[in-house]
């Protein structure tokens, strides 16, 4: 079979940024499918930083995406960026080529490396998350019968998995951590406590966070020690959107949070996760921050997977008013793209189920859905 050719699909990340899954696989980039890991059986545990990024299945992927050749193992990795691309959306791949444009492929010098040992353990169980992401989400998916898994997730970092990001730290610019919720796990701190040991703090942190919590004193004075830190916020809607969307925590919390990471750093973006609950009222969220801060606001990040919470799964009804009345709907929402009605109805009842256990109601949210709920 004759391998498909898209010239214009060059891609940064896997010379620049390199993930892993919960599992512990290692990943091209953050948002590469996990279905990717067919192709290899490198994980952390077992294989150094530095050996995955210069390993045949890496040189591979490089290799067909820089020529244009749509391979089963470029199409595998790169699914999210060619799904939001058909959409006419920019991607990760298109937003990550502009920013290192000026970048030598021939050096080895990564952006970012995230920690994946610290697990899930998380303080908040958001609508759109999974078990494997959240402790939280994954104890209130086992009392609904809805998961069988471990519901905290964990491992003992191996001698390979810590020399290997010793090694690693003077070709990368950053240790990324996410969760679970990084700043409530004290692996995270116990990491960071390690990197100061032996001496590898010329480097800098990135956390993903709920912005539910402040940092405590001691762990200011413990990142006071590395070259840079960073604070991507998580914040999904304003006012009561937020709690329900990403529950319990409350809007004007993180709010005032936000103003006390500004004793920690300066580098802080607030990122939005957009999905049908929140793709239509980005503008009032927008429009609030600006009240409050001058920190960057990105909201390219869209929910695929479970598909019944991607932004374009909505009746077209609701799909042209949020696109009158939301200059950011106008850009995102497709009225062409296919719809399942039977999606939208599954979403409705998912979040049902979970507002009579939470306290909370959708229909209170978005009363637009109302008419659309069938009871089961």
């Amino acid at each position: 079979m004759t391998e498909q050719k898209n010239k214009n699909f060059f891609c940064i990340e896997p010379y620049k940024n390199i993930s892993s899954n919960t599992e512990g696989h290692w990943k091209a980039c953050c948002i590469s499918n996990n279905n990717s890991i067919r192709y290899h059986n490198m994980t952390v545990d077992s294989t150094k930083v530095l050996d995955f990024y210069n390993s045949d299945f890496m040189n591979k992927l490089r290799h067909d995406q820089k020529n244009g050749i749509m391979s089963d193992i470029v199409t595998s990795n790169c699914e999210k960026c060619l799904r939001d691309e058909e959409l006419n959306r920019n991607s990760r791949r298109i937003n990550q080529n502009k920013k290192y444009s000026n970048v030598n492929l021939l050096k080895v010098e990564l952006d970012s490396i995230k920690i994946k040992h610290i697990g899930n353990l998380c303080n908040a169980k958001c609508i759109t998350c999974y078990p494997l992401a959240s402790s939280l989400f994954a104890q209130e998916s086992k009392e609904l019968g809805e998961y069988s898994g471990e519901i905290i997730l964990k491992e003992t970092p191996t001698d390979t998995y810590l020399e290997g990001l010793k090694e690693a730290v003077p070709y990368i610019g950053s240790f990324r951590f996410s969760g679970g919720e990084p700043v409530v796990n004290k692996l995270t701190w116990e990491f960071i406590e390690w990197l100061v040991k032996e001496d590898a703090t010329d480097i800098q942190l990135t956390f993903t966070t709920n912005g539910k919590v402040k940092f405590k004193p001691k762990q200011e004075v413990l990142l006071s020690k590395f070259k840079k830190i960073k604070l991507a916020v998580s914040l999904d809607g304003y006012g009561e959107k937020n709690f329900q969307i990403r529950f319990p925590i409350n809007y004007n919390t993180v709010i005032e949070n936000i103003k006390s990471y500004s004793s920690i750093t300066d580098h802080i973006n607030i990122i939005t996760t957009v999905s049908n609950l929140n793709v239509g009222y980005l503008d009032e969220l927008g429009y609030d921050l600006k009240k409050h801060f001058n920190y960057p606001w990105s909201y390219n990040n869209y929910v695929t997977k479970p598909n019944i919470f991607n932004p374009n799964n909505l009746p077209n009804q609701i799909k042209q008013n949020y696109i009158k009345s939301s200059n950011i709907a106008k850009n995102i929402l497709s009225l062409q793209k296919d719809f399942d009605i039977q999606d939208f109805y599954n979403m409705l009842n998912f979040v049902v189920k979970r507002d009579k256990i939470r306290g909370t109601n959708i229909f209170n949210i978005l009363p637009e859905f109302k008419k659309f709920y069938k009871d089961g």
